[in-house]
């Protein structure tokens, strides 16, 4: 177990939350906001991998790390679901896209 890993990682996901949830709040930015809450949830999951001392995988495809920490975590059908929406709004290029839609 490594808790010290874990607690890293669970605390740069409370900023990527607590920048959402500010944003949110000032109705500010809302193509960031899916951004910073798919980092939140994608760094929450690979809290578990670092807990359990596994390989942090390079993806940001939520549902592909979810299966390597679901010993840790059950989600339903619905968060599942949640889990592959959320992943959608990963960016891959820093620049804009002219065909991107934002949310």
């Amino acid at each position: 177990m490594n808790e010290t890993a874990a607690k890293e990682w669970l605390t740069k996901a409370w900023h990527h939350y607590s920048s959402a949830k500010l944003l949110f709040k000032a109705n500010h930015y809302s193509d960031i906001i899916a951004v910073e809450l798919h980092y939140s949830i994608e760094i929450i999951l690979k809290a578990f991998l670092a807990y359990d001392n596994k390989k942090i995988i390079r993806t940001h495809e939520l549902f592909e790390i979810y299966e390597l920490s679901c010993n840790k975590i059950k989600l339903d059908e619905p968060e599942i679901k949640l889990l592959s929406i959320a992943t959608d709004y990963h960016i891959e290029d820093a620049y804009p896209s002219f065909d991107r839609q934002l949310p």
